[in-house]
């Protein structure tokens, strides 16, 4: 069995290993029952290989009629590739008769499109020529007849009434009316109109005099200069040991106290004293003092500083002279209209007859005529 089925006999191998280990078994233990149960289990075994065989001959032959129907498909799929080859080949000449087709079918409207060109410039050419010859042979004309006669011309014109005030309402001409427009200015000016006063800071207060002007403000202040003890007094049978703040005398002398650490104040006066309290004279034996003060003025100043203010001054009046604008001067233009409106029952008589050439318009009428030279 298993030559018969080569490496597919493993499987019933086994079985049949199986089987004689139970058969030896059974012979050995020597038991009937036994050696009957193994004699089944070795039945069954050899069923089992058997089985196993059949089933894998079926696999072979399963394998063997799909191998074959691949090599089928195969087959068939290459008649069809080889089909849509031949329908690309068929498709490949196909366009490049169309292409071939569409270039002759291009080359030949080219050569329709050309033909009709050069047909229509020739036609165009033709036009041309004819209209040239037209028009020189009506300039001759037109010159030989000049050569023999001339064009005069006299006009009249319409008659207007007065000019109305120049006005910024806008009037519109026409037939009936006519009128004029004109640009007008006027302006403002950045003008100066006075100065604004500004003062500097003031300097330190000084002893000298300063004087005051248009650009210099000053002030003044009456200090101490010196604070001093003295008195005017007179050593006489009239006047013994007198003194005063005031000279009362001829005689009297002045004196001042260089000293003033033993001064006391007494009143309205002021005395020499001691420590223990007598009085310190002067050579004319007097001990009344009095305070004196000097006074003097100091002055300072401050810059005046005069700064210019400008304002634009009022619009002018509207006038006809061209105004430029500035920085410091504003313009502005505007347009006045004035009419007069015509009589058409009126006309001014016809002028002479005159070899100027006149424009004919709304006012003005023009007749011509032809005489000869």
């Amino acid at each position: 069995i298993m030559t018969l089925t080569g490496t597919t006999g493993t499987g019933m191998f086994a079985s049949l290993t199986a089987g004689f280990e139970a058969f030896s078994a059974a012979i050995m233990a020597n038991p009937i029952g036994l050696l009957i149960a193994a004699i089944v289990a070795l039945v069954a075994a050899i069923g089992y290989a058997i089985y196993a065989i059949a089933t894998e001959e079926e696999a072979i032959k399963s394998v063997d009629q799909a191998q074959a129907d691949l090599a089928e498909a195969h087959n068939k799929t290459v008649d069809v590739m080889n089909s849509y080859v031949g329908a690309a080949d068929s498709v490949a000449e196909a366009a490049e008769a169309l292409k071939k087709a569409e270039e002759e079918a291009a080359a030949k409207k080219a050569d329709e499109e050309a033909a009709k060109k050069k047909a229509e410039e020739e036609a165009a050419a033709k036009k041309k020529a004819e209209e040239e010859a037209a028009k020189k042979k009506a300039e001759e004309e037109e010159a030989a007849r000049r050569a023999a006669t001339k064009t005069q011309y006299r006009s009249r014109e319409a008659i207007y009434g007065d000019w109305s005030e120049w006005s910024f309402d806008e009037y519109i001409s026409d037939n009936l009316s006519e009128v004029e427009q004109k640009t007008v200015y006027r302006h403002q000016d950045y003008e100066l109109t006075g100065y604004s006063t500004s003062y500097g800071n003031w300097s330190g207060w000084q002893d000298g005099v300063i004087t005051a002007d248009s650009t210099r403000d000053v002030d003044t202040q009456r200090v101490e200069s010196r604070r001093y003890y003295y008195h005017w007094c007179i050593d006489e049978p009239d006047y013994p040991y007198s003194s005063d703040a005031v000279n009362f005398d001829d005689r009297c002398a002045y004196h001042e106290l260089s000293d003033t650490s033993h001064l006391k104040q007494v009143g309205d006066h002021y005395e020499n004293l001691r420590d223990d309290g007598s009085h310190i004279w002067c050579s004319n034996r007097c001990y009344k003092y009095y305070l004196g003060i000097d006074y003097k003025t100091q002055y300072r100043y401050r810059s005046i500083n005069k700064n210019p203010v400008y304002e634009w001054s009022g619009w002018s009046d509207w006038g006809d002279e061209a105004i430029e604008g500035t920085d410091n001067r504003r313009v502005e233009t505007g347009t006045m209209y004035r009419k007069r409106s015509r009589d058409l029952n009126n006309w001014s008589d016809w002028s002479e007859w005159s070899d100027t050439p006149i424009e004919a318009s709304d006012s003005v009428q023009v007749e011509t005529r032809e005489v000869p030279q």
